[in-house]
């Protein structure tokens, strides 16, 4: 299948933390097709005790916002739902993957 014919999935998380969903997502991209699929990682926080594994996959990855660890108090920031939809728009994603419901939150918009 040429490059031109793949799905471009982006599998959003919170964090590189070493909780079911981030252990989940970097199972699914280690096994993912790549003949079918161009994986994108989106992370709400750039950090984690994984994030050593999730870098060895060398799958574009997007830091959505440095607020994260924020979102409990407030809401994220317009510019993060701004600058995520150029990342999708710009990498042309057909397929988003979310994962927890902070993400879905964030990602549903």
């Amino acid at each position: 299948m040429s490059n031109l014919n793949k799905k471009n999935i982006c599998l959003l998380i919170g964090s590189y933390q070493s909780g079911g969903a981030e252990k989940h997502v970097l199972d699914i991209l280690l096994n993912i097709d790549r003949k079918i699929y161009n994986p994108y990682l989106c992370v709400l926080s750039d950090n984690g005790i994984l994030k050593s594994k999730f870098t060895e996959l060398k799958v574009q990855t997007y830091v959505c916002s440095d607020n994260y660890g924020r979102f409990r108090k407030k809401i994220f920031r317009v510019i993060d739902f701004i600058n995520f939809i150029r990342f999708l728009k710009k990498n042309k994603i057909s397929i988003i993957h979310i994962h927890l419901v902070g993400c879905y939150m964030f990602g549903i918009f």
